[in-house]
Order: structure tokens, then C-alpha cells, then sequence
């Protein structure tokens, strides 16, 4: 049964400062850090990471893509046992502590059912799924001499993350909120006011959650209703019309909600396209 085991913080786990707490959490399943290293996980160095996606065919290769150009990711070969079972390392922390590569559908006992996993692209990790694998992947973001002090159980001392990071969690329903308040305020829209009660956010935080999309739904159908019959610009249409969000083209509304005052960063606009896109995503 191999010990080794390779696993990377994805751009949108580094960017919420969530390192410290999913370390603590492999360190509770017995995971022991050997290496690790920060960087940008290049397009030569994704397709090495992931040659099956052709064949995967369940998401958007290319709007996934964009996720690792706004920020790096952080890279960390890990020791440990299978607490238990006849899994290597490798395979047991994959099967039982990564969770559904849909965070809607992880057990709220994996990173991705129990940190802020938001939707197929933002979903914290990826992990290899053998030790095999594990050498392999890992060898695509550390050279051999790094690698062969693994193999000296005995001397590998236990690495330190460098910095400790104050989590930041990213929001989904408060950002889409955040949104569709602002163009409802905007003084472009005639004879439009606000719904009469705020914009209740705080009810739909998490996106890890089965129900999340159910409450949702909930309350834009609240929001269709208090706004009646009222004229409302297209992009409002758009953005309450959940059930074609996936064929939404988001170029468009971008820059509609931008003519309507909606100023968001980067990691906003992506978060916000990635989560209407995958909105009623079934995977095969």
C-alpha cells in the first residue's frame, strides 16, 4: 500500500485564504506535508495534469481554463496511510476526503462538501487518485531531486506552509444580489424600484449544499413577484430567467451590466459567469 500522496490548491482555494484550514483538515486524517511549492498552472502544464478531458465531456474545458490565469495555485506532496483501509494514501484521500467534483453533491465531511466549494470550476482541489498517479502529476510541478527526498522515509523532514492566511470566503448569493440590486437602482431604469424587502443574501449562503438552488429559485421567484408587471432592462430578465442561464451569453450581459453600473473585479465576473453556467448542471 503506497504512502504518497499529491494534491493541488486550486487558484480559488489560495484566493479565499482557505490553505491553513484544508491543511489542518488532511493533517486530522493523517496526512504528513513533504513538499510544497506555489505557481501557476500553465495551459501545457493543465493538459499534462488532465489528458482524459477530451474524453471527460461533462465541462466546459475552456471556461475552466480561465480559472488559472487569475491566480496561482499551490502544489503539495503529502505522507499518510489509508486510515485504515486497503487504499493507499493517494486513493483514500481522492475516494473519501476530496468530495464530488459538484460541490452540491459532496458529503459536507470532504473539502468540497465542507469548505466553500461553489460550483465545478471553483472546487478547491484536485487530488490524485493513485500513488502511481500521484509520482506522475506531481512530477509535472517538481524535478527529480525534489521528488527522490520523498523516497527517504526516514530524513524527509515535515514542511511548514510559509505563510498563514486569514480566510476570506467568497460569496455567490451575495454577489448575484449585489448585482441584480444595482441594476434595479440604476437611475437608467424608469418607473423601477427596488423589491420592498432587501435582498435577503444572507439566506443563501454556501453553494455547497443541495438546496442551495432550490432556495434560490424561491427567491427569485419573490423578486419576479414584487416587481409585477414593472419594464425591467434585459440583463434583469436574464438574471431571473434561471432556467436558461447555461445558454446565457455572458460576453453580452457583462457588458450590459457594466452600462448599468455594476463594477466587479475579475475574480467577481468569473464567479459569477462559471456559477450561472453550471446553475442546473447534471453531470453524466
Amino acid at each position: 500500500m503506497g504512502n504518497l500522496a499529491f494534491v493541488v490548491f486550486k487558484p480559488d482555494l489560495v484566493y479565499q485564504g482557505l490553505q491553513q484550514s484544508v491543511l489542518e483538515f488532511l493533517a486530522k486524517q493523517g496526512a504528513e506535508l513533504l513538499l510544497y511549492k506555489a505557481g501557476f498552472i500553465t495551459t501545457e502544464k493543465r493538459m499534462r495534469l488532465y489528458p482524459d478531458h477530451q474524453q471527460i465531456g461533462q465541462t466546459n474545458w475552456d471556461l475552466g481554463g480561465r480559472l488559472y490565469d487569475l491566480g496561482p495555485a499551490r502544489f503539495l506532496v503529502m505522507r499518510g496511510h489509508g486510515n485504515g483501509t486497503s487504499d493507499d494514501f493517494a486513493t483514500y484521500l481522492s475516494t473519501s476526503m476530496k468530495g464530488h467534483f459538484v460541490p452540491g453533491r459532496a458529503s459536507i465531511k470532504t473539502i468540497r462538501g465542507g469548505f466553500n466549494a461553489i460550483n465545478p470550476v471553483f472546487n478547491l482541489v484536485h487530488m490524485s487518485d493513485t500513488e502511481e498517479q500521484a509520482l506522475q502529476e506531481a512530477g509535472i510541478f517538481f524535478d527529480a531531486d525534489e521528488l527522490q527526498r520523498c523516497f527517504n522515509v526516514v530524513d524527509v523532514p515535515r514542511v511548514s506552509v510559509p505563510v498563514k492566511s486569514q480566510p476570506r470566503p467568497m460569496s455567490v448569493s451575495r454577489l448575484f444580489f449585489f448585482v441584480l440590486d444595482t441594476v434595479l437602482s440604476s437611475n437608467r431604469l424608469s418607473q423601477v424600484k427596488n423589491p420592498g424587502k432587501p435582498m435577503p443574501a444572507q439566506r443563501l449562503q454556501g453553494a455547497r449544499r443541495g438546496e442551495r438552488n432550490q432556495r434560490f429559485i424561491g427567491v427569485l421567484g419573490q423578486i419576479r413577484k414584487e416587481l409585477g408587471s414593472s419594464p425591467v432592462h434585459e440583463c434583469v430578465e436574464i438574471m431571473l430567467d434561471y432556467k436558461n442561464y447555461r445558454n446565457v451569453e455572458f460576453s453580452e450581459l457583462r457588458e450590459q451590466l457594466t452600462g448599468l453600473g455594476v463594477y466587479l473585479g475579475e475574480w467577481d465576473w468569473y464567479l459569477l459567469e462559471t456559477t450561472m453556467y453550471y446553475f442546473n448542471f447534471e453531470p453524466a
